[in-house]
């Protein structure tokens, strides 16, 4: 086994509202019809998009497999719900190529969410540590 090496740290800097992914979809009555069928929120969807896009500009390598991983949230409103945000920032760096897929097949990192700041912004700084990654590799090979 090599020398320990010290792990490439990535910080991703997100801005503007999170918002919940489960919020996307909604149900839809249509008038003439009377027929439920399901819309997709378009102001909800292009939220989304605005984060995966900073992320896939932000991220040039790879997508990481294994992290380790800090979240801090930056809220306006102290009632936000940090469990529905951290989710969709897990599919907004999927979708960006950030990390193969948040299953623990491929994410299995240390992942830590820190207190929320609440002020005047909102989004979230996204620390990506890939030592664990790296030792993995050097494992296979060994």
């Amino acid at each position: 086994m090599g020398a320990e090496q010290t792990p490439a740290i990535v910080r991703l800097i997100l801005k503007g509202h999170i918002p919940a992914k489960k919020n996307l979809k909604r149900p839809w009555v249509n008038r003439k019809t009377g027929k439920l069928t399901v819309i997709i929120d378009r102001d909800i969807k292009a939220q989304i998009d605005a984060l995966t896009f900073q992320a896939r500009k932000q991220w040039r390598r790879p997508p990481a497999e294994h992290p380790d991983v800090d979240f801090e949230f930056f809220v306006i409103n102290a009632g936000a719900d940090t469990d529905n945000m951290y989710t969709t920032i897990l599919d907004v760096l999927q979708e960006a190529g950030v990390i193969v897929n948040d299953n623990v097949n491929r994410f299995n990192g240390t992942k830590v969410i820190h207190p929320a700041v609440v002020g005047a912004h909102e989004g979230v700084i996204i620390d990506i540590s890939e030592k664990q990654a790296a030792l993995i590799v050097e494992n296979e090979s060994a």
